[in-house]
């Protein structure tokens, strides 16, 4: 029997189909579980973590990870690990030997250490966050700590002003930047000399959190593509914690999944000026002919430079199209019974089935004669 896209007894496995055609995009690419999408293109690569409710064990919902990747060509994958192992990390970044941009988490240091040929960055962000944590205890300490950071930013923020080539900011901040790390590294040693300033002080942490990473925080000021935080990867997963707010969990690990491939891609979109509906609408469509081993052509920054231009649309897209050419009023019931049609006819539906179809069209005809009659009744 024919997929009818209108019935709502199939619609459930109609978007599970949707959603394994999304899969076969999203593995053929090998975005999954290995960085292929964004390291093609990518020698810099922001990762953080972020959790979600999937899953049950013992009666509760599981906490699991997403672990977003953030690619230089503003590309985006929520990667589904199996567990928050190390293995996942392992199998995400085989053989990527450029530089990795993280948060402060011990586990990045760790991995990064073992590879010699993988440069390892760290947040600048998340070692502000550490002097505001003790700005209670140390006020004017902290204010001083803030304003040293705070001058990295505002030099960033005039470089993001200027479109300047990558050898041009390297320029840049040598200039600028490096003067003002080193300011601020020398007084974080000034600091730790004060004899009230106990291990336990707040800011103690904050000084001693920043100068075991100052070798990690000093690397985007030799690499002119390396960001100075992670704030863009955050920006780009907040669509998870908001998502959180709404639908609270994924009731099985295999939805949560599904879920990270569709916030991958229409992610993707919004950071690459896509419309994720257009988007979607062509390639479900498209993946099904597309060759195998051009499928990252399908990925939303591919798409958009082959073909945004002149997308595949749907068959109510059209119907409606044609409606608004021919000037004729919104008529719903008439739109899905022409596409419904359409459709039938497209996969060679029995004459039975299109004349139950031309029946629909018929009695939206109808509804669309009663209303242009009301109308011209109440017409001057």
């Amino acid at each position: 029997m024919p997929r009818n896209p209108f019935d709502r007894r199939q619609r459930k496995v109609s978007f599970k189909g949707e959603l394994d055609d999304l899969r076969l995009l999203y593995d053929d690419a090998e975005i999954a579980l290995t960085f292929d999408w964004l390291g093609m293109t990518s020698k810099t690569l922001a990762i953080d973590e972020t959790p979600i409710k999937a899953g049950r064990a013992k009666g509760r919902m599981k906490t699991a990870w997403y672990w977003p990747v953030y690619g230089e060509a503003d590309e985006v994958a929520f990667t589904w690990p199996p567990s928050r192992g190390r293995g996942h990390l392992e199998r995400l970044l085989d053989g990527f030997d450029g530089t990795l941009l993280s948060d402060g988490a011990g586990g990045y240091a760790r991995f990064a250490a073992e590879r010699p040929a993988l440069r390892h960055a760290q947040c600048w962000s998340h070692t502000r966050r550490a002097f505001v944590k003790a700005e209670t205890l140390e006020p004017e300490a902290v204010a001083a700590a803030l304003a040293l950071i705070g001058r990295l930013y505002d030099i960033e923020a005039d470089l993001r002003e200027r479109p300047l080539e990558p050898e041009q900011v390297l320029i840049e901040r040598s200039q600028h930047a490096l003067p003002a790390v080193d300011a601020f590294f020398a007084w974080c040693r000034t600091q730790c000399q004060r004899m009230d300033l106990t291990l336990s002080n707040p800011l103690a942490k904050a000084i001693a959190y920043a100068r075991e990473r100052e070798g990690p925080l000093r690397v985007y000021l030799g690499d002119p593509h390396v960001a100075i935080d992670t704030n863009h990867l955050e920006r780009a997963l907040r669509s998870e914690p908001m998502g959180r707010k709404n639908w609270l969990f994924c009731w099985t690990e295999v939805g949560a999944e599904k879920v990270g491939i569709m916030q991958s891609l229409l992610t993707t979109c919004r950071l690459q000026g896509v419309d994720p509906y257009r988007y979607l609408v062509d390639v479900l469509q498209r993946v099904a002919l597309h060759p195998d081993s051009r499928v990252d052509e399908l990925t939303p920054r591919r798409w958009k430079s082959l073909f945004a231009d002149q997308p595949l649309r749907s068959d109510l897209e059209l119907v409606r199209a044609a409606r608004c050419k021919l000037q004729l009023p919104v008529n719903p019931v008439l739109d899905w019974s022409v596409t419904l049609a359409l459709k039938w006819a497209a996969e060679g539906t029995s004459p039975e089935s299109l004349m139950k179809a031309g029946e629909r069209i018929l009695d939206g005809l109808t509804v669309l004669r009663k209303a242009s009659a009301r109308s011209c009744e109440h017409s001057p």
